[in-house]
Formats: structure tokens, C-alpha cells, sequence
């Protein structure tokens, strides 16, 4: 299977192979949109969050995810932030 994939790959535009990796990966998924759409949290924030459109702009932002990477990451350069 693997050999096959490579030969796709190599025969298609990067953009076709983008194209078919998010729609695989879109299907995937599907299954999960009632839960997420659906849960309290997701609905609370979905409600709050043109409150904050525009709110800081013209400002500086750090958007900041979690994960084992942020353990890695050197943090001190956004001391005065």
C-alpha cells in the first residue's frame, strides 16, 4: 500500500494530494461533528467569541497552543509581552 501511495504522490500536483490528505481527513472526522458542535463548552465559545473580533486590534498577539512541544519551547523571549 505504501509503494502505491508514493506513486500517486508522485504523479499528482501537491495540491491534488493536499486536496485528497484533508478530504480523508474531513471523512474521518465526520463522525465527530454532533459531539463537538454540540457540547456545552464548544457552544458557550462559539457564543462568545465575536464579543473578542477586533477587540485587541492593531496590538501585538501570541497565540500559544499546549502539547509536549510548549515544554520545549524558549518562553523567556515573551517576558515583557
Amino acid at each position: 500500500m505504501s509503494n502505491l501511495r508514493e506513486s500517486v504522490k508522485k504523479m499528482l500536483p501537491p495540491a491534488a494530494v493536499n486536496l485528497l490528505r484533508e478530504t480523508r481527513d474531513g471523512l474521518m472526522r465526520l463522525g465527530d461533528l454532533p459531539q463537538a458542535y454540540g457540547h456545552p463548552w464548544r457552544r458557550d465559545t462559539i457564543r462568545r467569541l465575536p464579543a473578542l473580533k477586533d477587540s485587541q486590534r492593531g496590538q501585538r498577539c501570541f497565540i500559544l497552543g499546549n502539547g509536549p512541544s510548549l515544554a520545549k519551547t524558549d518562553l523567556s523571549r515573551l517576558k515583557n509581552e
